[in-house]
């Protein structure tokens, strides 16, 4: 159990006893200076309302409580007493009437007792929030009486909860700038919704929206983005599995990555870190309960996504598993392709089952190129205009699965390309053909290379601009493997580096320098093309690298068993940015 979920639990409690003692004011719930955000179950609602611009003054028979550092405000009768306005972390206590006496009398019959409370911000959902207070509910025997999802007069989600625990009590619960706000009444009841139905959002003094993400990394079940000076921001922790696969959308508002859960099904999160009062709580967009399967033994979760450039589009293919467990090895593919707005949740499914494979979206986010076992295809981003551009024959990977070559976009989007090898990687003769494919239907074999390109560590990786093909093969004879970048104008091969293993990583914006890596604590070479390279990680184990700009890398890498992102810059020593719990390479994204 989280942190956040016994504070608030025991939020809940405290707040039910509080009809007990009108004259004590129920304790504000407490945090670490940083909350992490939580990861679990159901969708999310909107979480977080637009604040009214300029802020509306109530009529004269009502009085306006404000909270400017939160961000909320109410109205209530203008001849009601509040308690406690102003006190920073404070529950605020609004009375109908002056109430004398001792606190363990009771709410009197007539009064009405309302208590407003901001907790620390959270990435729990509203459905979660209400979970959470319930649990409290009933840990002190008490009941949930009613529950309703509503909305407030001014547009904002909330949960109406009707509960019973030494004493009557109305809950309101919604989250208003990534914080959740209770407010609950006791005594009389009726008068609770025309006072909590006033609750509304505004701008919070002093905030200002959050920068957006250009670099971010999972370790383990927490989610980081990279701040100034490289400073690691906590922007998702996941109650439920390990985060993998974060990725960037184009403008750097949205992080999408996946939860992948004990029993290997996994879900689709998204969190937007630029939002207008800053990070914004967590959206679960897609999952088994989501994406639904006409076969009750099977569950369906999401496979790969991409987000579409310039939008808050994710595409996403899925997988199937029997509810009984795999059944051995094999390939369990839907080849289908949906969307999912991080935005609105609207999800719908672009191509059906069995008609897709593997898909790369394009720079310019209009089309998607498409990798089978056996061919090669183009469609638009909205699954019309399906164009077949290559068919080959099927390649033996000696295993359950099947090869479908990795396709990579032009820089400028205008065509995409690929290696494609030879269905014998064991014969004599093996070899890849690495083509080029315009976006108006144009194949081109740019180049045949002898070699086996399927059991390979080191795959081919075309730079940016199309000019240049680099892999790494294995020469038999020499026991070494040879690091080499291929000009696709048919002008030469530049050899980069010949050792007993090295494995390209990956090439840099301008297309002038490749990054790959040796063996365990022989770190990797920053090679220059034309020019002299640079080693990078000296003495560290690196798995992954990606390009932060033309002359900067950030990577992952190991070190006497301590794993680590790190971050270099051509010419100066390699620096620690965080360690890690363990390494995996799917971990790191990076955003130019």
């Amino acid at each position: 159990m989280s942190i956040n979920r016994v504070l608030l639990a025991l939020l809940a409690l405290s707040l039910s006893l509080a009809a007990c003692a009108p004259n004590t004011a129920a304790p504000a719930p407490t945090s670490p200076a940083t909350p992490p955000p939580t990861v679990t179950a159901p969708p999310p609602a909107t979480a977080t309302a637009p604040p009214s611009s300029p802020t509306p003054e109530a009529p004269p028979e009502l009085a306006t409580y404000r909270d400017t550092e939160t961000g909320f405000e109410l109205d209530y009768p203008a001849g009601w007493i509040i308690e406690n306005a102003g006190q920073p972390g404070a529950t605020v206590i609004l009375w109908s009437e002056p109430v004398a006496g001792p606190g363990t009398d009771g709410v009197p019959e007539g009064v009405a007792k309302i208590e407003i409370t901001a907790g620390p911000p959270t990435g729990l959902t509203l459905d979660q929030l209400a979970a959470q207070q319930k649990d409290g509910i009933l840990s002190a025997n008490g009941s949930v009486l009613e529950e309703a999802r509503v909305q407030t007069a001014a547009g904002l989600d909330a949960v109406r909860l009707h509960t019973m625990a030494f004493g009557e009590a109305l809950s309101l619960i919604t989250i208003i700038n990534r914080r959740p706000i209770y407010v609950v009444g006791f005594g009389d009841l009726a008068r609770f919704d025309a006072v909590a139905q006033t609750l509304r959002a505004i701008e919070p003094a002093g905030e200002a929206p959050a920068p957006g993400c250009s670099t971010a990394y999972a370790d383990g079940a927490r989610l980081y983005c990279l701040g100034e000076g490289d400073t690691p921001r906590l922007i998702a922790e996941s109650g439920e599995g390990q985060i993998t696969s974060p990725a960037i959308s184009s403008d750097g508002q949205w992080v999408a990555f996946v939860t992948v859960l004990p029993d290997f099904t996994a879900k689709l999160w998204a969190i937007n870190v630029a939002g207008r009062f800053g990070l914004e709580p967590l959206r679960y967009l897609a999952g088994p309960d989501e994406l639904g399967n006409s076969d009750p033994n099977v569950l369906v979760s999401v496979q790969a996504f991409q987000w579409q450039p310039g939008s808050s589009v994710l595409f996403f293919n899925t997988r199937f598993q029997p509810r009984d467990g795999m059944q051995g090895p094999g390939e369990y593919h839907n080849d289908d392709l949906w969307t999912v707005d991080a935005e609105t949740g609207a999800i719908s499914q672009v191509r059906p089952r069995g008609s897709l494979g593997r898909f790369f979206v394009s720079p310019d986010g209009r089309r998607i190129a498409i990798s089978n076992p056996q061919s090669i295809a183009l469609v638009n981003v909205d699954g019309s205009d399906f164009r077949l551009l290559l068919e080959f024959p099927f390649i033996n990977t000696a295993s359950e699965y099947a090869y479908r070559p990795e396709l990579q976009w032009s820089a400028d989007g205008s065509a995409f390309f690929a290696s494609v090898p030879s269905p014998d990687p064991a014969a004599p003769d093996a070899h890849a053909v690495f083509y080029r494919f315009g976006v108006d239907g144009s194949v081109q074999a740019l180049a045949q290379v002898p070699g086996n390109f399927v059991w390979n560590p080191s795959p081919v990786l075309f730079s940016p601009d199309g000019r240049r093909a680099a892999y790494a093969l294995y020469d038999q004879a020499a026991q070494q493997w040879t690091v080499s970048a291929h000009n696709l104008d048919g002008s030469g091969v530049i050899a980069l580096a010949s050792a007993p293993l090295a494995v390209g990583l990956a090439w840099s914006p301008d297309s002038m320098r490749f990054a790959y890596r040796f063996a365990d604590g022989q770190g990797g070479t920053l090679a220059t093309i034309g020019g002299a390279g640079q080693s990078f990680g000296e003495g560290l184990s690196v798995i992954h690298a990606a390009w932060a700009n033309n002359d900067s890398v950030y990577f992952l890498a190991n070190q006497d068993g301590r794993w680590g992102l790190y971050f270099q810059h051509l010419g100066e020593p390699a620096r620690l940015v965080a360690s890690l719990a363990d390494g995996v390479a799917s971990a790191l994204a990076v955003r130019r």
